[in-house]
């Protein structure tokens, strides 16, 4: 890879982290504040998974970081592993969460008293959520084919 590319590369990734991050730390104290306040475990559920996003994000900032320098004497073929181990830390960590959060859907379950009954602004937050999302998506895809990985 040149040297050139592997700036450019350097900077999406940094700047595409950098802005996810942001987006998922706003996302998740909407979701989880909507959640609580409109009575809506699924809300408080995807905000936890948007703070877990905040923590892949920082994840794929360090790793990208690295993944990009060039090569050298301990590692003449570049250091593209650390996106593998990202990846690999990454899957464990939201298996981790998805079950936490099954843990619970499950002990809501078997606790009907505990049940909430979710408002209708709930809804309003979690489309807002979904079209921030998406957009994101957009975003990240445009920019990643300007530099042609």
């Amino acid at each position: 890879m040149d040297e050139q590319l592997r700036k450019d590369r350097a900077a999406a990734i940094s700047i595409t982290s950098i802005v996810g991050g942001v987006i998922n730390l706003v996302l998740s104290l909407l979701k989880v504040g909507a959640g609580m306040i409109w009575h809506s475990q699924a809300l408080v559920a995807d905000g936890i998974h948007s703070l877990s996003d905040l923590l892949s994000d920082a994840l794929v900032w360090y790793a990208g970081r690295q993944a990009t320098q060039a090569p050298d004497q301990e590692h003449p073929y570049g250091h593209g592993r650390y996106e593998t181990l990202a990846t690999l830390v990454l899957g464990v960590f939201l298996l981790l969460v998805a079950i936490c959060i099954a843990w619970d859907a499950a002990d809501r379950l078997f606790a009907p008293e505990q049940f909430l009954h979710p408002q209708p602004p709930a809804l309003v937050a979690a489309l807002l959520s979904i079209f921030v999302k998406e957009w994101l998506y957009w975003c990240g895809r445009r920019r990643k084919a300007a530099l042609s990985w």
